[in-house]
Formats: structure tokens, C-alpha cells, sequence
């Protein structure tokens, strides 16, 4: 049976072309294209990025490229439903924990009686007219002489 690693290691060498000049084609570096030539595909990043690498490895060599994607889809097991099934399942526990949900009342309680406290303070403080200005001293800067005055009643 022909493997990815065999039919992309074919095509390089049938081309004349080394596994450096892939990798200066593709940006890929040497170690990742011998590990794919190798058929050690556990070892490069999964999913699309391995696609991309094995799209990029075909079009520098000039061979067909669905027929790598399809040996590479052959060799690769694709994700078990179960364990798609439980990682959904996981985010919909998360998104309605009742703990979290508590947590963030409790945080807008916590602010909104602070709030409520500051306004408070405040506004006594500003309406309190128990101290009157009986009269204001003002110095005059340039020639150091103080005056007073009195508001008229």
C-alpha cells in the first residue's frame, strides 16, 4: 500500500528536486518534510496545518495534489464523534454554572450599594448651609496689601 510519506519522497526525487529546495519553496523547514517523507505524521501539527503542508509539498514538487490530500486523509484517523460530542457537552455545562452566575450577582450588588453609599456622602455633604461666610480676606499679590469684605445680608 502506498503511504503519503512514499508517494510525496517518489514525486521529490522523480523531479530532481533535493528536500531543501522544497522547503525553501514551501517554507516549510527540512526536519517537518522528513518527517512527513517518513510517515511520521504524529510528530507535525494536525488538521489544517498539516493539509497546508502537504498542499504546499505537492504544488513545489508539481504533482497532484488530491491524491496526497486523499493519501493523507487514508492515513490520518479522523476525530471520534464521541469525544467531539463531550467537548460540546463540556462548553454547555460551563456557559450555565450556577456558581458563576451567583458570583456575578453578588458583584453587582457589592458595587451598586457602594455606589449608593458615595451618593449618599456625597450630597449630605454638599447640603449642609450651617457654615455661612461672614466675610472673605483677599491679598492683593503685587502690592502685599490685605482687604476684607463683607457680604450684604
Amino acid at each position: 500500500m502506498e503511504t503519503l510519506g512514499i508517494f510525496l519522497k517518489q514525486q521529490r526525487e522523480q523531479t530532481g528536486i533535493s528536500i531543501e529546495e522544497v522547503s525553501a519553496k514551501t517554507k516549510v523547514r527540512v526536519a517537518l518534510l522528513k518527517e512527513m517523507e517518513e510517515d511520521h505524521l504524529d510528530n507535525l501539527p494536525g488538521g489544517v496545518f498539516l493539509r497546508g503542508f502537504v498542499k504546499a509539498y505537492t504544488d513545489a514538487v508539481g504533482c497532484d495534489g488530491q491524491k496526497g490530500l486523499e493519501l493523507l486523509d487514508a492515513q490520518v484517523a479522523p476525530e471520534q464523534p464521541a469525544q467531539v460530542l463531550a467537548a460540546s457537552e463540556y462548553v454547555g455545562e460551563e456557559r450555565h454554572n450556577p456558581g458563576r452566575f451567583r458570583l456575578a450577582h453578588l458583584l453587582v450588588l457589592v458595587v451598586s450599594l457602594l455606589a449608593m453609599m458615595a451618593v449618599f456622602f456625597l450630597s449630605s455633604g454638599a447640603n449642609r448651609s450651617d457654615q455661612a461666610v461672614t466675610s472673605i480676606q483677599v491679598t492683593d499679590v503685587d502690592s502685599g496689601t490685605t482687604r476684607s469684605f463683607t457680604p450684604p445680608q
